[in-house]
């Protein structure tokens, strides 16, 4: 299979329902700009910004790291610091820095470039330059402008974040909380990504603010998010998935099945096109066509365990919503000066209390 810059328009489209534009100086997908940012972050692309030392404004994910291992609430350097309970990393910092980002409809565009090629500097320089040129020529901002950079040899590392993305759009859109690269746990390995219908997260979070469902980027951007409800799954369950775009070999997920956490599990390799005896596939057409066979039930016994890990996750991605001054005054109210000590304090709070606070604030 060759991923394209046709292919994965093609799967944005007809898989999502994005459209399509042709613009004179390239091909691209219209996107929202909420949209977009999510798009970015869990895709690991980056705006066209040729101030920027790579000449694309990359808002990376491990930008909002919380916990490094399921099931243990030791703060990571990300959205916070090891230690003290500020702010580093939110979307709301990015978004007063660059106001753009968050205001006018994105265009997502794929760029093909042939790694291989040594000019002195990385090889989609020129690429990105000429790009650049064409759409203030044309009257455009590039920062409306979103590049994912996709490498001739289809090297997997640069290709598998995008599958992702998608992974994560759909379940979220039919209801589900998702995250991709999964803190899991120690001598198990990072999943590519995992999506829950859990009541707790329905009843007192989507409803309450009355969303279909969100990743944990909307976690952090509840503003934003268009008001819309969609009918609930019908049961509660979880899927954990596997990525591979360079390989046949999903077996990485076994390991992730053995954790007793996850309903479903699924290898999601876009040119296999038998699955294996231990989880579903997701593969792909070569029109861009996504085609499911489904997985298997699996063994949820620790499943509880996990969800309250994981409730604690959650809580700490919603408050960052929360300005930095109101922030300040909610640790000063609460006596917080370490993070541990916020973990122990959002612990004592219910979901629909955070969301309240955070939606309500002034």
């Amino acid at each position: 299979m060759k991923y394209n810059s046709s292919f994965f328009i093609k799967v944005l489209q007809d898989e999502l329902g994005y459209e399509s534009i042709s613009f004179s100086f390239c091909r691209a997908t219209k996107m929202p700009p909420i949209d977009a940012f999510r798009y970015c972050v869990i895709s690991n692309s980056g705006y066209l910004d040729l101030s920027q030392i790579e000449n694309r404004l990359l808002i990376r994910k491990d930008f909002f790291r919380i916990f490094n291992q399921a099931e243990q609430e030791s703060i990571q350097n990300g959205i916070f610091d090891r230690v003290i309970p500020d702010f580093n990393y939110t979307p709301n910092l990015f978004f007063e820095k660059y106001p753009k980002i968050i205001n006018d409809d994105k265009f997502i565009v794929f760029l093909e470039y042939n790694p291989k090629l040594r000019i002195g500097e990385p090889p989609y320089y020129p690429l990105l330059r000429s790009l650049s040129d064409k759409i203030t020529t044309n009257g455009y901002d590039p920062l409306d402008f979103v590049v994912t950079l996709i490498p001739s040899n289809n090297n997997p590392k640069d290709l598998e974040s995008f599958f992702e993305y998608v992974i994560n759009e759909k379940y979220r859109r039919n209801g589900y909380l998702t995250d991709s690269q999964l803190p899991f746990y120690y001598g198990v390995g990072t999943p590519d990504a995992g999506v829950y219908n859990f009541r707790r997260f329905r009843d007192s979070l989507f409803n309450e603010i009355e969303i279909c469902g969100a990743t944990v980027i909307d976690l952090m951007c509840l503003k934003y998010l268009p008001k819309k409800k969609c009918p609930a799954p019908e049961i509660e369950d979880s899927a954990v998935f596997e990525v591979k775009t360079g390989s046949l070999n999903g077996s990485q997920i076994k390991k992730y099945i053995s954790m007793n956490i996850f309903s479903r599990a699924y290898e999601v390799i876009p040119h296999k096109n038998t699955k294996s005896d231990y989880a579903g596939l997701i593969h792909y057409s070569e029109s861009g066509i996504e085609i499911v066979d489904e997985s298997k039930c699996k063994d949820t016994s620790r499943s509880k365990q996990y969800e309250d890990w994981l409730e604690t996750y959650v809580k700490c991605y919603l408050i960052t919503n929360m300005s930095n001054e109101n922030f300040i005054e909610y640790k000063n109210r609460n006596s917080i000066t370490t993070t541990r000590q916020l973990i122990d304090v959002l612990k004592e709070s219910s979901i629909k209390e955070i969301v309240k606070m955070v939606v309500e604030e002034k």
